[in-house]
């Protein structure tokens, strides 16, 4: 996994990147030894700002101040090698730069210190030195630094699990302005982690998050719009922040917009649309998203019906352990839906799916035990996964095990067991049961 490592705060804006004389003036200090001179050079050079990127002259010019000591260009180099911009990619020679610009106070390096030790990427993992050099950065008022404190008392990480010391340090790096940590005491309010549940300060929080830009934020704030907590219910107003979420990206806003078109709830009804927003989440592989384009096209909602795309869909939730895609794809190899007949996969899908308490693939298991398709007849196993999908008021099953107790199939013949599972058959609202005990 890629760190999310820093890649600079200080970035040169385009108008000055586009300023010749100032440029001209950036190179005739560096050539008099100024080192912020050239690392300002490096960074045009690794960015491709006024000047064609060119990574090999970058890199030039914070090698010569680093070696003046520049703590910016030590930092810069370290996020070259740790990332392969330019050169062959080498957490090594990155950690020892880090160390360097580390040494001199620099924050940034400190963070990507941090998190280099935290998951163990380059060095073996070491939580406790991770932890250090984020306190380090936060002791110098940096505004990640104690976003990645938080998270480490959030998840556990090399500490006991402490929701309250999390909120701690989210509150310090949300009062510099970091919108991560301002999204995260958000949801500690929301959950009542680490402080009592109170929505209404819930939605401050994801407000200010959320009009500092960050997509997150903006999906949770439509989140208690939608659901009305600590707010009035307005699906119109969720609608507007799951568009800007979705606009950066946001996995959760595609899905929840897609969910919103699909049910018409503040918006109208649009399968077409739906599909559209589940089609930028199932880009992520989100399994929600993928199994809901394998309904659409395996129903025809939104797109005309094709078995093949649902297929296509379903097979990559079921990878995901979607029950539901598992299930459908049983019911398409066991009718023969847009690919040949098998009853043999049927039954591997429906095993899937019924090891998730799939009721409905637990009935079909049943089903194809006690009609011996593709098996041998197994009234046992019939009997043993009807029971399963009855206890979930599964109503075929229900039905199925009301008849074989009234015929003595399988079991010993119990008419009082029989009209018991037929009245839940039929409470159920399945006609065949209703039908049976009108007889």
């Amino acid at each position: 996994m890629l760190l999310q490592l820093i890649i600079s705060i200080f970035l040169i804006t385009s108008a000055l990147a586009n300023d010749t004389s100032s440029i001209e003036t950036q190179i005739e200090l560096a050539k008099q030894g100024n080192s912020n001179a050239q690392v300002y050079l490096g960074r045009m050079y690794a960015q491709g700002l006024g000047v064609s990127q060119d990574y090999k002259k970058a890199r030039g010019y914070f090698e010569q101040a680093a070696l003046q000591g520049n703590s910016k260009a030590q930092f810069q180099l370290g996020l070259m090698y740790a990332q392969g911009l330019g050169v062959s990619q080498n957490f090594s020679v990155a950690k020892d730069y880090y160390i360097q610009a580390s040494s001199q106070g620099n924050t940034d390096a400190q963070n990507n210190l941090g998190l280099m030790y935290l998951y163990g990427q380059g060095v073996s993992q070491d939580f406790q030195k991770a932890r250090a050099y984020f306190e380090q950065a936060a002791a110098q008022g940096d505004n990640l630094a104690p976003y990645n404190l938080g998270l480490m008392y959030f998840k556990g990480q090399g500490v006991a699990q402490q929701p309250k010391v999390a909120f701690s340090w989210f509150e310090k790096s949300a009062l510099l302005g970091n919108s991560e940590a301002r999204d995260y005491l958000g949801y500690l309010y929301s959950q009542g982690q680490g402080v009592s549940q109170d929505f209404s300060k819930a939605r401050e929080h994801y407000e200010i998050a959320a009009a500092q830009g960050n997509a997150h934020a903006q999906s949770n704030l439509a989140r208690m719009y939608q659901l009305g907590q600590g707010v009035a219910q307005n699906y119109q107003i969720a609608v507007q922040w799951y568009k800007r979420a979705a606009l950066q990206g946001d996995e959760q806003a595609q899905l929840n917009l897609g969910f919103l078109s699909y049910l018409g709830q503040g918006v109208p009804q649009d399968f077409a649309v739906a599909r559209t927003y589940f089609e930028q989440a199932s880009e992520k592989l989100n399994v929600q998203a993928l199994t809901y384009l394998g309904l659409m096209y395996y129903i025809g909602q939104g797109t005309p019906q094709n078995f093949s795309k649902a297929k296509e869909y379903f097979e990559l939730a079921a990878i995901k352990d979607s029950p539901i895609a598992e299930f459908t794809l049983g019911l398409m190899y066991f009718n023969g839906l847009g690919l040949k007949q098998d009853y043999q996969k049927a039954k591997e899908y429906f095993e899937q799916a019924s090891a998730k308490e799939h009721a409905d693939a637990q009935d079909f298991l049943g089903f194809i035990y006690s009609q011996g398709k593709g098996v041998a007849v197994d009234l046992s196993k019939a009997i043993y996964y009807y029971e399963a999908a009855a206890k979930q008021l599964q109503p075929h099953a229900l039905f199925s095990l009301g008849l074989m107790y009234q015929q003595g199939v399988g079991v010993t013949q119990d008419l009082s067991k029989a009209k018991e599972y037929l009245k839940v058959a039929a409470n159920q609202g399945y006609p065949d049961a209703i039908k049976e005990l009108q007889r």
